[in-house]
């Protein structure tokens, strides 16, 4: 089973997966958890770090306003690396994925699609890569959520739960409210199973999210 945790910075992802990862384990699963963000998939971190070998200054010292001017200067906006990652993508989620998430075995997913899509955007405005073959290959490769969350909170809030998590570079509250904005299109369009109100405690939300999960657990095994 995959089940899929999306939101903005701070909503509270980790916590939840880290609580519900303890309570499939003393049930007896197996659980992995994956970061699943595109363009940072193992595949392509290793290349970035590789081109990035030897320069004085990495783009993770970058702030997220100097990463997205130099992509964006580029001739092609930085289109290749957008390419390589989506390819990366249609090989991780569309072949590991699935081998690991099979009966028994639970992979839990710090983002996924709809939030790589919403970063893609973000990151490269000039590109139109939701046309581009492979991206439509991917849509139909990737491995689908048995069970999805999109947690959501205010972009105030996030910002300032993003001050007590001391993030060398967070993004500005306006990026917050763009990316919010985003997330609330496809929530209209019913991209996740559950929206999950996280203005509440974490014990409240947790309990939320482990209902569903164990209602598609023995809707699985029936």
């Amino acid at each position: 089973m995959l089940i899929e945790f999306s939101g903005l910075d701070c909503a509270g992802k980790s916590t939840q997966i880290d609580l519900l990862k303890k309570d499939l384990e003393n049930g007896g699963l197996v659980v992995k958890v994956v970061w699943s963000r595109g363009g940072y998939t193992p595949g392509i971190m290793w290349l970035k770090n590789l081109v990035r070998w030897g320069k004085e200054k990495s783009v993770e010292q970058q702030t997220d306003e100097e990463r997205l001017a130099k992509i964006n200067r580029k001739p092609k906006g930085g289109r290749f690396l957008l390419w390589l990652s989506i390819i990366d993508l249609i090989i991780y989620w569309g072949m590991i994925f699935p081998m690991w998430s099979r009966r028994e075995r639970i992979l839990l997913c710090d983002r996924y699609y709809w939030d790589t899509l919403i970063d893609f955007r973000i990151k490269y405005p000039n590109a139109q890569f939701e046309k581009w073959l492979v991206w439509k290959i991917l849509n139909v490769a990737y491995k689908k959520p048995d069970c999805s969350f999109v947690l959501t909170i205010t972009p105030q809030e996030s910002m300032r739960r993003s001050t007590f998590k001391f993030e060398p570079f967070p993004e500005s509250e306006e990026r917050r409210k763009y990316r919010l904005e985003l997330y609330m299109n496809e929530i209209k369009k019913c991209r996740w199973k559950t929206i999950v109100d996280c203005m509440r405690s974490i014990d409240s939300i947790y309990n939320e999210i482990r209902l569903k999960v164990h209602e598609n657990l023995r809707d699985a095994r029936a």
